[in-house]
């Protein structure tokens, strides 16, 4: 369908990503220490528990297209995000130490 033809009825839309527009996720890492995220699915707020040592570490909330939307300093373990102003969808988070290596990652979908 041409989207720019002058007698298009617009019944819906479709949007063309290249390569580097957008991501899948991200590696899984071996030996890696298990992240548990909860509500999940959730609205004005998501909690991330590490299971394991407490780690100086910071959690990162990613959009599709890569972008860092949310971030939180672990305390003793956990990290409260607050996500009541991002878009419903799927977002994905990495726990990365002050060293810069990556200790957990995983999804969460943000609900209507």
């Amino acid at each position: 369908m041409d989207l720019n033809a002058p007698t298009f009825e617009f019944a819906g839309w479709a949007q063309k990503f290249g390569p580097d527009d957008c991501f899948t996720g991200f590696d899984e890492l071996a030996g890696g220490q298990e992240a548990v995220v909860y509500p999940n699915p959730g609205t004005e707020q998501s909690t991330l528990n590490l299971n394991g040592p407490f780690l100086d570490a910071q959690v990162v909330l990613f959009s599709v297209t890569g972008q860092p939307v949310a971030n939180e300093w672990l305390r003793n373990g956990s990290a409260t995000l607050d996500t009541a102003e991002l878009l419903p969808g799927v977002y994905a988070y990495r726990v990365i130490d002050r060293a810069g290596f990556q200790k957990a990652s995983g999804h969460w979908v943000k609900a209507q």
